[in-house]
């Protein structure tokens, strides 16, 4: 039998063999006792939390501490390590970061950490950043989705004549597409502040305003679209940028948002 001296010298050994392995390896590797203190990290994981937290995380150390400044964040750490530390194996997708600029997408798995007895110690985690790859795969399908759009918009139009009806079709598959509630085109008129309704279509029974004048609406409307820049009302409520006339536009279509368009083919403009 080996002694006890031997024994100490060969666990010494595979832990360090074990820390060399794992300081090496691309995935971000971390263990933690069951009062959240800090057993191991490895240098991925100490330069990654570094970079999101702003501290250089040592063992021992208590690792949501760091992240007080952030409770929202540090309660989501805490509720995923505590399941961890309450004996639980998973896996779990999950965004992490002191704002949302920063903020990256993590592959996380965690299992519970057990003594030579059987005793539960902590736990661990292994995971890696996939905020990159997803917006990947995310940019591809959109890529994907609006190709079969433009196709099915194609088909769709090559068998109508009627300028009109090209439009109504057009708007209701956009409608279909981005999940909108309604659409619009409006034709604008030659003082380039008066528009008419050509075609609106939507969701439920609401009408659209026949006619509408620009600078009734927003002062700054007519401008951006002879500029061929897009008008963007995320909160018709707070918008300051609205004249109460605009606002009760908004209000009537039962919508809080919309966004306008300017087309080329005329000084027009498509409304969503």
């Amino acid at each position: 039998m080996k002694d006890a001296k031997a024994a100490d010298a060969e666990r010494s050994y595979g832990y360090a063999l074990l820390r060399g392995i794992a300081d090496g390896a691309q995935d971000l590797i971390a263990a933690l006792d069951r009062d959240f203190r800090l057993l191991y990290a490895n240098d991925a994981y100490v330069r990654e939390y570094r970079d999101l937290w702003g501290h250089d995380l040592r063992e021992g150390e208590n690792l949501l501490e760091p992240m007080a400044q952030w409770p929202e964040e540090q309660q989501k750490a805490r509720d995923v390590w505590g399941r961890a530390l309450a004996g639980e194996t998973f896996s779990e997708t999950l965004h992490f970061g002191p704002t949302e600029k920063k903020q990256r997408l993590y592959d996380l798995r965690f299992n519970p950490v057990f003594d030579d007895r059987g005793h539960q110690i902590g736990a661990a985690h292994i995971f890696h950043d996939v905020t990159e790859q997803t917006r990947m795969e995310t940019s591809l399908r959109e890529s994907k989705e609006r190709q079969e759009f433009l196709l099915t918009l194609t088909d769709t139009l090559r068998s109508l004549a009627d300028p009109v009806e090209e439009l109504d079709q057009a708007l209701q598959l956009l409608i279909q597409h981005l999940g909108l509630v309604r659409a619009a085109f409006y034709e604008v008129a030659d003082d380039q502040d008066n528009v008419q309704l050509v075609v609106g279509v939507g969701r439920d029974s609401i009408e659209w305003p026949k006619r509408l004048k620009m600078s009734d609406f927003a002062s700054d409307v007519a401008k951006s679209y002879r500029s061929r820049t897009n008008y963007v009302i995320d909160d018709a409520e707070t918008d300051q940028r609205l004249s109460d006339e605009g606002r009760g536009v908004i209000r009537s279509l039962g919508v809080r948002s919309l966004a306008g368009v300017p087309c080329s083919r005329t000084i027009g403009s498509s409304w969503s």
